[in-house]
């Protein structure tokens, strides 16, 4: 009778004779490899089971497996671990040499039963799909060059993927964290798939500085005190539908790049989050991506989308306060200088002779008049306008027309950007 954990179509991987497989209490046999730590519960009920071996007994077993991964190595074939039962705390790196590529690896159904180190490993493809990692378990700084699979995985104990690179797709579903995740500066090239069923999550996952450079799945999640997303820019479509989010994840120094027609959706159903726990900021934020995705799907001749993207351009969609007065001063100043074109033009003697003798003077009647604009709009279109200088008067008389238009156009574009600065303070700082 062959090892139990094989099948006809997928026998055990480790050419055990049948006189040295471990016969169970059931009666079945196994393999050294496959033995298991203890029964269903995880409990040990015989000094068969690997949870009741001695530290020598661990490292004969350690050592026997080294021997066996360095020649999957050598030889580059397939590393199928699959099912195997950890006894103790492992190292992976010290079992192959520095800059190996795995070019397939599987620790399907794998069970560690202490630590679980695989810092600075180098996968091609990889699935860790049903593993269960009782104690804690370290990718720090590792790679994934293509796919990589962890759907269903366990993880008991803390779980640190920080300054790992995953540059193909990389698939949690259903995986569960029950002492905390840490993801900081992790990069992500290709989808990072993490949705749940069961909406349960660790208390704890940190994904500050991961980068996100395609498509993120967090659907059906359950994201509790504690997680963060600080300085994580998302370059993919951002996928929340039906997370649970905590009132203290952080999403303030998230970056979001993503403006495609499709991402309208996703960045609605994260602005309702955000209202929902009276986030006025991120509210705010998040209805400007949905209001970029959706200028997408408008004609690019269409007054709809000019306005939107002028309303974009000079104060973000209501939520920056800044950029309306940065606007409204480079307007003026502007203006200014426009205006300092047409008095030259109208009389170029008398305007020489007065700026070569008070430049400060002719400066300040200038920029008076562009501000005068501003606060006065219209004005100079009624019949008892008197302008401040007599350059001005001469410039009314030589180009009546030109410079009132001029004023005119500077007035409506001030008048926009006051109502833009006066609608960010209200939004930033009204009762919900």
């Amino acid at each position: 009778m062959p090892c139990k954990y094989g099948t006809d179509e997928d026998p055990c991987q480790f050419e055990v004779p049948e006189d040295r497989l471990v016969v169970m209490e059931d009666g079945s046999k196994v393999c050294v490899f496959h033995l298991p730590a203890g029964n269903a519960l995880g409990n040990p009920v015989s000094r068969m089971r690997k949870a009741q071996w001695t530290q020598a007994e661990i490292d004969e077993f350690n050592q026997h497996l080294i021997e066996i991964i360095q020649a999957y190595v050598a030889e580059e074939a397939i590393l199928n671990l699959k099912g195997v039962t950890f006894p103790g705390d492992i190292y992976f790196g010290r079992f192959i040499e520095s800059k190996t590529v795995l070019r397939r690896a599987s620790f399907e159904k794998t069970f560690f039963a202490g630590k679980a180190n695989f810092d600075g490993t180098h996968f091609y493809t990889s699935r860790f799909d049903s593993a269960v990692f009782r104690g804690e378990a370290s990718f720090r700084k590792t790679i994934f060059e293509q796919s990589c699979e962890f759907s269903r995985a366990v993880f008991d104990g803390f779980a640190d993927f920080s300054n790992a690179r995953f540059s193909g797709n990389s698939v949690f579903t259903d995986s569960r964290f029950s002492r905390g995740a840490l993801w900081e500066d992790a990069t992500f090239s290709g989808a990072f798939i993490f949705h749940c069923i069961n909406r349960e999550f660790s208390i704890v996952a940190d994904f500050s500085g991961c980068r996100f450079d395609s498509s993120v799945c967090f659907r059906n999640r359950r994201l509790l005190s504690g997680t963060s997303f600080a300085d994580t820019v998302f370059f993919g479509l951002p996928d929340f539908f039906d997370c649970a989010i905590h009132a203290d994840v952080d999403f303030s120094t998230a970056k979001f790049k993503y403006s495609g027609a499709e991402a309208r959706l996703a960045y609605e159903e994260l602005r309702r989050k955000m209202e929902d726990r009276r986030d006025r900021v991120q509210q705010g934020v998040f209805h400007a991506m949905e209001k970029r995705c959706e200028r997408r799907t408008l004609h690019w001749l269409s007054f709809e989308k000019l306005f939107s993207w002028l309303y974009d351009a000079t104060s973000a969609y209501g939520i920056s306060t800044v950029r309306p007065l940065v606007w409204l001063g480079a307007l003026t100043l502007f203006s200014a200088g426009v205006y300092t074109k047409l008095f030259h033009a109208a009389d170029p003697e008398l305007f020489t002779t007065v700026w070569i003798n008070d430049w400060a003077s002719s400066l300040a009647v200038v920029v008076s008049f562009s501000i005068e604009q501003m606060l006065q709009p219209f004005t100079i279109w009624s019949g008892k306008y008197q302008p401040i200088d007599s350059i001005i008067h001469s410039a009314l008389f030589e180009y009546p027309l030109v410079l009132r238009l001029m004023a005119a156009i500077q007035s409506l574009f001030s008048f926009g950007l006051i109502a833009a600065f006066l609608i960010s303070v209200r939004w930033r700082f009204r009762r919900a």
